[in-house]
């Protein structure tokens, strides 16, 4: 069919420049020597009807937000519903359950009210509206992403800066002097504030300190009293800095972003003294069943690396046998360091943030689920009825095709901006697509005005009977192909 329709305008157009004939009312009328009228008129029909298609995929490029910038956006959001952890990538099913509640609804109460009242009563006008909807709803994300980003977004080192962390790994509390950041008091297994130290052009960013382990030396937990040296920041990276019985030598680049699934994320930073065993740290549940489990190393002190919750909520924390902390939350978003020590029998542990988890509900996500979903009604399944009864019979098949085409292209423009990366921050391109929406679905309304509906005649209804022997051979274009 479609090598035929290309076939049929290649023709038309041909005859147009080669021949000199007065002038035609479409340039499709210059087919007729081979073609009877009627296909040609069913050919006029189709471009009507697919010129109005050109500006559609932009809303098939919001529609399909849903399972990547929207998942994403609920990655940062927490599910928490009772007892129940709802996912991120399981909020996309209240779309198809929206859709089920909704066909119905507007098919018996909205599009009749709308009859009465004459608006929004012709499939062009419903078009029109599905993609306003589409367009408020990608404003409605960005509302709950400027809230997200106030609420829950951690403070990320940038360019010209560096972020410096210490933690404690024993169980006593360290006072240090930094020069030009002052006094800070590091308690037992915890850390300290984040430092922020300016850092140029790639810069390391030495600071001298001074530290008072009086309190960690009158336990014999190290060897001296006092220590003196200098920690380092990178710019645009995160440092975090150790406290052991060695002093404050070791350090390391640690994570401070939200985790990218959303999953909440583990590292172990556990002291075990020389001669000890190898160690394992455990999250386990109430009835003692493990959930994650991390090897800790008596031969050289080091940091693990982060282990993902996979179902996160609250657990124990034991160091082999011995419980460390009960009933700790891991929550969605957040990154957390199990800080800790075993020198001298002396066994002391602790959970610390790192990023803080999600803190806004994904509840605040249903409105623009919601508005979206109607748009879809109004839009994709009228859509489609739309190219079905505007379509002769001979032409149906290929403003199927011409819709689902307009998918395709949406597709392509998600690819083209997300390669583009035009900005830094995520709600600049959620009102990125609502601008181009607002703007292409209102070139879209002015192009349904000048657009006349087409009254297909009874004996076309494809409804009607075929008969068997014209099964399989009663598309006129096929026909013309098999001549």
């Amino acid at each position: 069919m479609y090598r035929f329709y290309v076939s049929k305008n290649q023709h038309a157009i041909g005859n147009k420049i080669k021949k000199k004939e007065g002038k035609r009312d479409h340039w499709l009328d210059h087919a007729d020597d081979t073609y009877d009228n009627k296909l040609i008129e069913d050919i006029k029909v189709s471009l009507r009807v697919l010129k109005l298609f050109i500006p559609l995929p932009i809303f098939w490029a919001l529609y399909d937000q849903q399972g990547s910038q929207w998942t994403f956006q609920a990655t940062r959001m927490d599910g928490q519903i009772g007892s129940f952890m709802l996912l991120p990538d399981q909020l996309q099913a209240v779309n198809p359950l929206l859709i089920i509640i909704f066909i119905p609804i507007f098919e018996t109460c909205i599009y009749p009210a709308f009859a009465k009242i004459h608006i929004i009563d012709t499939p062009l006008k419903k078009l029109v509206a599905g993609g306003f909807l589409a367009s408020v709803a990608f404003i409605v994300a960005g509302i709950v992403e400027i809230q997200i980003e106030v609420s829950t977004y951690p403070t990320l080192p940038v360019k010209g800066s560096a972020q410096i962390r210490i933690f404690n790994t024993m169980d006593c509390s360290v006072s240090i002097d930094i020069v030009d950041q002052g006094q800070i008091k590091i308690y037992p297994v915890s850390r300290s504030e984040t430092l922020e130290v300016k850092a140029i052009n790639g810069s390391i960013e030495m600071l001298d300190y001074r530290a008072d382990f009086t309190e960690c030396y009158n336990k014999g937990y190290i060897a001296r009293s006092t220590d003196s040296g200098q920690i380092t920041g990178t710019e645009a990276n995160a440092t975090s800095w150790v406290i052991t019985p060695l002093g404050l030598k070791y350090n390391y680049t640690d994570m401070v972003d939200k985790p990218e699934k959303g999953k909440p994320m583990v590292r172990s930073l556990i002291y075990l003294s020389p001669g000890l065993s190898n160690a394992t740290l455990k999250l386990l549940r109430k009835d003692k069943t493990e959930v994650t489990s991390i090897l800790v190393s008596s031969l050289e002190f080091s940091q693990s690396k982060l282990e993902k919750i996979e179902d996160p909520g609250e657990y124990d924390v034991y160091l082999d046998e011995t419980l460390l902390e009960e009933n700790v939350p891991f929550k969605l978003g957040g990154v957390y360091t199990v800080v800790g020590s075993h020198i001298k029998s002396k066994i002391a542990g602790k959970t610390v943030q790192v990023t803080p988890p999600n803190s806004l509900h994904m509840a605040w996500m249903l409105p623009q689920y919601i508005i979206i979903t109607m748009g879809e009604v109004m839009f994709s399944v009228t859509g489609l009825q739309f190219a079905f009864t505007q379509a002769p019979v001979s032409m149906k098949s290929l403003l199927q095709a011409g819709w689902l085409l307009s998918v395709a292209f949406g597709n392509l423009i998600v690819v083209i901006i997300k390669g583009a990366r035009p900005f830094d921050r995520q709600v600049y391109e959620i009102f990125l697509y609502a601008v181009l929406m607002a703007a292409v679905i209102t070139i879209f309304a002015v192009m349904t005005i000048f657009y006349k509906y087409v009254e297909i005649p009874e004996e076309e209804d494809t409804d009607g009977a075929i008969p068997l022997e014209e099964k399989g051979n009663v598309n006129l274009a096929y026909k013309e192909d098999k001549k």
